[in-house]
């Protein structure tokens, strides 16, 4: 019993030292979208940054940016939106945010037994059905796992960190691959929310911005 009991313990730790805890760094992906099966952007790009607590997504094209800024202690941050000359801020809260990521909370992944190795990482399917119809599909890597909770809100079901993910409604479909993952420090003057610059509008109101 004894013998039984210390071989599933070395199990455990030997599972628990494999996996690398995301818990500063930077990862970026490249955004494909397609409507109507036809490739309309390929020129996107998505990076996540993460600092303890702190949490910022950037998704930039040739038109426009979108700065998503989320401070999970102070539970408060901001949407900053930027396309010509107009520069849009709008100041989220926790509530906010949940609204948010609504269709990805308590989504059930079905993983499967597909895998494929992405940067060096043996990464499994998982598939779910969101609240608004749309179908996703993420391959995670389990050898890495994200301390904030806020980086994986998507995904926060799946036992790693999302590497490859598409959501797909119909025929259109929007692709995530990533392209870089550093564990290098992140300056923490980039998680600062701006307090000029920028027009202020209400989160109510910022829901009309297309």
């Amino acid at each position: 019993m004894k013998s039984l009991l210390f071989f599933s313990l070395v199990l455990f730790l030997s599972d628990t030292a494999a996996q690398k805890r995301f818990s500063e760094g930077t990862i970026q992906y490249k955004v494909t979208t397609v409507l109507n099966q036809d490739t309309v952007a390929n020129d996107i790009r998505y990076t996540e940054m993460i600092k303890g607590g702190h949490y910022r997504a950037d998704l930039i094209s040739s038109v426009a940016q979108t700065t998503t800024l989320f401070d999970a202690r102070e539970e408060s941050g901001a949407i900053i939106r930027t396309f010509g000359t107009n520069k849009i801020l709008t100041p989220i809260t926790r509530e906010n945010w949940n609204e948010i990521n609504s269709k990805f909370i308590n989504a059930f992944y079905q993983v499967t037994e597909q895998q494929k190795e992405i940067m060096g990482h043996v990464c499994t399917l998982a598939k779910a059905s969101l609240k608004d119809g749309s179908q996703l599909e993420v391959y995670f890597a389990s050898d890495i796992i994200a301390d904030n909770a806020d980086l994986s809100i998507r995904f926060g079901q799946l036992p790693g960190l999302a590497l490859e993910y598409s959501s797909k409604t119909g025929t259109d479909r929007v692709a995530y691959t990533v392209v870089s993952i550093s564990y290098d420090p992140v300056p923490i003057q980039l998680f600062d929310v701006p307090t000029t610059g920028y027009r202020l509008l209400g989160y109510e109101d910022s829901k009309n911005i297309k």
